[in-house]
């Protein structure tokens, strides 16, 4: 029966690489587009009205206001599947490596620094009595970013910037009848884990990763008030490390030593324990931060740290997964 008004449970979500900049696939055939399993989509339109202070025109009411720059943007947040996450990596770092393990087992690998793709995404409410669909093209992944937790599942939100959004409309609007899925395999918190060093980081209760391309937007003068496109500019890596304060000195060394570290984030499968993913920043720098008291309990510090590009491994973030896609 058709809806009157859309729910997020009803909505589609399809997104796929472009061959040309700004040109969604074509998906009429079916297996272009792929259906990502989501936690939430903010990518949209916004385009402001902006005042008219005009005077001295006889009257002392407002008049028509004027349109402000159209920007397309927003967050994906989604869970951290361990097939659908080399589809997002891919967005935000580029072509990996791939290599057979042999036995159905792939090894995935992606470095910073590389050109990125774009992409176009369609986003529709199909069960409403008069289907609705809005295609954004020429999509670029800013970065990824994620908290470390003791639970809950492992979500990774990863900001877009697209050069424009349209209405589909007339015909059948779905741009892909029968778009690719990924069999869902989350990754949870509980089995994530933190080494810097290449030793496990002891009393940490809390732990961000940010992972930024810097993109800018090419501003424009046309018609259709659509960017020109959008530069990445130079990679960046931060975060954060809350631990409780005690007898582990290995951030406190860090610190004092002026050193820098590498720094992994990890997580692992129960059901598949050969498979994996690790987040690598080669080269890590951490401060020293004061350790406040705040009443009779347990005394914590959150450091902030920053990621650098290593000579020697070639990148500032490094990823490896392993699972049984074959490619990206």
């Amino acid at each position: 029966m058709a809806k009157a008004r859309a729910s997020g449970a009803d909505a589609v979500h399809l997104i796929a690489k472009e061959t040309t900049y700004g040109t969604p696939p074509d998906g009429s055939a079916g297996g272009v587009y792929r259906r990502m399993p989501l936690r939430s989509m903010t990518l949209g339109k916004d385009q402001p009205l902006e005042d008219d202070p005009t005077w001295n025109r006889g009257i002392a009411d407002d008049g028509d206001p004027s349109l402000g720059a159209a920007t397309v943007a927003g967050d994906l947040v989604a869970p951290m599947d361990v097939r659908g996450i080399g589809f997002l990596l891919t967005m935000v770092l580029g072509a990996p490596t791939t290599v057979a393990d042999g036995g159905g087992r792939y090894t995935h690998t992606w470095k910073s620094g590389k050109e990125l793709f774009s992409y176009a995404a369609q986003v529709g409410h199909p069960k409403l009595s008069t289907p609705k669909w809005r295609t954004h093209s020429g999509i670029k992944a800013g970065g990824i970013q994620f908290p470390m937790a003791r639970n809950g599942r492992a979500l990774v939100t990863v900001p877009l910037i697209a050069q424009q959004e349209i209405k589909d409309t007339g015909g059948t609007p779905q741009r892909d009848a029968s778009p690719l899925i990924y069999p869902y395999l989350p990754f949870d918190n509980a089995l994530g884990s933190i080494k810097v060093g290449g030793s496990q980081l002891g009393s940490v209760t809390a732990g961000q990763c940010n992972f930024l391309n810097n993109l800018e937007a090419v501003d424009e003068i046309r018609p259709d008030m659509a960017i020109a496109g959008v530069d990445e500019q130079n990679r960046s890596g931060n975060g954060s490390a809350t631990v409780r304060f005690g007898s582990d000195s290995t951030l406190d060394d860090l610190a004092d030593n002026k050193l820098p570290a590498a720094l992994e984030f990890a997580f692992s499968l129960a059901s598949q324990p050969t498979w994996g993913l690790k987040y690598q920043f080669p080269r890590t720098f951490w401060p020293t931060t004061k350790k406040p008291i705040d009443g009779p309990g347990g005394i914590a510090a959150t450091l902030n740290w920053r990621a650098a590009y290593d000579s020697v491994a070639g990148y500032l973030l490094g990823v490896v997964l392993i699972n049984d896609v074959p490619s990206y």
